[in-house]
């Protein structure tokens, strides 16, 4: 059984990184972010627009039912979540990580990335792309923190291109690269 949680700061690639592990691992991949844009929830869409978390407990029930279907009983990438440590908890409670990949990219790049993106997505305006960069190292420390308690967080250079940042994910995948950094938080 092979489970893995791909994350990092908006325009890191996670999404490019975590179908191309899930692929490479013949597992599939679960999205968050695909799966609450397809929420016909006006609550949950003007969160993703405004860049703010999504409630915690529409979250966790979205990755609870992904989780839960046969196709996943063998493995999963799992794509942008947990972001908070109560969904975090909730996944090692009932289906434990191997290695949660963290993608290390400066804010510069992220903006750049995020700026230069094709698509409109409602979350990708200059104003909430910005806010979103910028928030991130704070809302996501206590998850990486708590995955590097474990054992289990492994941070991975993300500045290059995605052939090269996905030779990185491998070896980290596999067990040959972890290159896992001290993080503060409190739990």
């Amino acid at each position: 059984m092979t489970r893995f949680a791909i994350l990092g700061p908006p325009g890191s690639g996670k999404s490019v990184q975590a179908r191309r592990l899930a692929e490479w691992l013949e597992v599939p991949v679960v999205s968050t972010g695909a799966l609450l844009r397809k929420i016909d929830d006006p609550g949950v869409q003007e969160a993703m627009a405004r860049g703010a978390l999504v409630d915690t407990r529409v979250v966790s029930q979205v990755i609870a039912r992904e989780l839960s279907k046969s196709e996943t009983a063998s493995g999963f990438v799992l794509d942008g979540s947990p972001r908070t440590l109560r969904e975090a908890r909730m996944v090692e409670r009932n289906w434990p990580l191997d290695l949660f990949i963290h993608l290390d990219v400066s804010q510069s790049t992220s903006i750049r990335r995020l700026s230069g993106r094709q698509g409109g997505r409602r979350d990708d305006s200059p104003d909430v792309v910005f806010r979103r960069v910028v928030d991130y190292p704070a809302m996501i420390a206590e998850v990486l923190y708590y995955y590097q308690c474990l054992g289990k967080l492994c941070c991975v250079p993300a500045e290059g291109t995605p052939d090269e940042v996905f030779e990185f994910v491998k070896k980290t995948a596999t067990g040959m690269r972890c290159c896992a950094r001290p993080m503060r938080a409190r739990l």
